[in-house]
């Protein structure tokens, strides 16, 4: 057993064993995780960045002639017996992913205790929250093999039959799951829908069904509103009684037994009416770094200002940061959209993805576009009475159409049909 692997090293060995490796092994660079930043002392960083700079000039890696190039620039450092030692004492290939991990995890605690006393003098919160999630960001590797790509592509298809075809967070809608796979990260659904179709309340429904924790970003309604839907289609009581306090006996017990239910819910509420797309982005940091959250829902899109006066503009820098957010988190965003009321002139009055407000960059941008529909709202005679539509417009993953579920209004549920 090595140093290394004994625990028995230190920092200044572990970045000359890495060097050493890479002289010996210069093919490795293909996988390095560390910067130049992750090392401590001044001379390994020059031969770091050397031994980078030749790589990115397609330039020959070696002992000559990296100290060669070394000597040039700063001469009198004995760079040629260094260099040959650093080779010769990391003779073992273990010691390229066990130095790594030495020297990263050093340099975590070393910016951890930066980013501490910074905050000892007014640093902007908001900005150490961003750089402990930089410090924890693993680098992806974006060069692949095609055997590498079809062996991910099987364990993938292999997880997904395990989940039974569900590998992002479900819905709790068999029929929505199975054409979307669940909400998968790191992609970007917008839920449109014209006022009174009950959009607050499916993705309300849609957060209840799992027990994964999620942020909720309600521009529209304050907590107590949530939370009274929420205790509504948790009990089964008619959230008009809840409102008017007009319930039985049997209503509270339900009722009692839905907030046991839901305190175990871990909901992150955000209620503030007026928010700025960067407030938040910025919020939706703390609620990754500090519960770790599984997804980030949205209530709604054309509420959230970014600071542009041009309407189009600012939609458009919204639903960019969305997704963006999305993939900085590595997380599914899920947003609710306003529908154009022009739709109500048509004679099939159900919404298409070119009826969002400002809907250009939405149909560009979002992975998944779904749009919901109650005949019921236009026309009381209809036979589709309890019933609502969610019409899949877009769906990069899978395919599109139109699915019915059940929908109890009082309680504003929306469950699968009983066939």
């Amino acid at each position: 057993m090595n140093k290394l692997e004994s625990g028995e090293w230190n920092l200044q060995q572990a970045e000359s064993w890495l060097i050493g490796q890479l002289l010996a092994y210069p093919e490795k660079l293909m996988d390095i995780e560390i910067t130049v930043n992750h090392f401590t002392t001044e001379s390994h960083r020059r031969i770091f960045r050397k031994i980078t700079e030749l790589e990115s000039k397609s330039k020959l890696i070696d002992v000559i002639t990296v100290s060669s190039e070394l000597e040039n620039e700063y001469p009198n450092e004995h760079w040629m017996s260094n260099l040959g030692q650093y080779q010769m004492d990391s003779f073992s290939p273990t010691f390229f992913n066990s130095s790594q991990i030495v020297m990263i995890e050093n340099y975590r605690k070393r910016e951890i205790n930066r980013i501490v006393l910074d905050l000892q003098c007014d640093y902007d919160s908001d900005k150490a929250i961003q750089e402990l999630m930089r410090i924890d960001h693993v680098e992806k590797k974006y060069i692949h093999t095609m055997a590498e790509s079809a062996m991910a592509a099987i364990e993938k298809a292999e997880e997904t039959a395990k989940k039974d075809g569900v590998t992002g967070l479900p819905s709790g809608l068999k029929l929505l799951d199975d054409a979307i796979g669940g909400f998968q990260s790191p992609d970007l659904y917008v839920i449109g829908a014209r006022p009174a179709m009950g959009k607050t309340s499916v993705i309300l429904n849609f957060m209840l069904k799992n027990n994964a924790e999620v942020g909720f970003f309600s521009t529209e309604q304050p907590y107590d509103q949530i939370g009274l839907r929420a205790i509504s289609a948790e009990s089964s009581v008619p959230a008009r009684k809840i409102r008017l306090a007009d319930f039985t006996d049997h209503d509270m017990n339900s009722m009692s037994a839905a907030v046991v239910r839901l305190a175990h819910k871990k909901i992150h509420i955000f209620d503030k009416g007026y928010i700025t797309i960067n407030e938040l982005m910025r919020e939706a940091r703390r609620m990754k770094y500090n519960y770790d959250i599984k997804a980030v829902y949205v209530d709604y899109i054309q509420r959230i200002k970014s600071g542009n006066k041009e309407r189009r503009l600012e939609v458009a820098e919204v639903v960019t940061s969305l997704k963006s957010l999305a993939r900085e988190l590595e997380i599914p965003v899920i947003g609710l959209a306003q529908v154009n009321r022009k739709v109500e002139e048509r004679k099939d009055r159900r919404p298409h993805m070119g009826d969002l407000l400002e809907s250009g960059v939405i149909e560009q941008e979002a992975d998944v576009v779904m749009l919901l529909y109650r005949d019921e709202v236009y026309d009381k005679d209809t036979h589709d009475k309890g019933i609502i539509e969610i019409l899949i417009d877009k769906n990069r993953h899978g395919p599109t159409g139109n699915l019915k579920f059940q929908w109890e209004g009082q309680t504003m549920q929306i469950r699968n049909l009983a066939y």
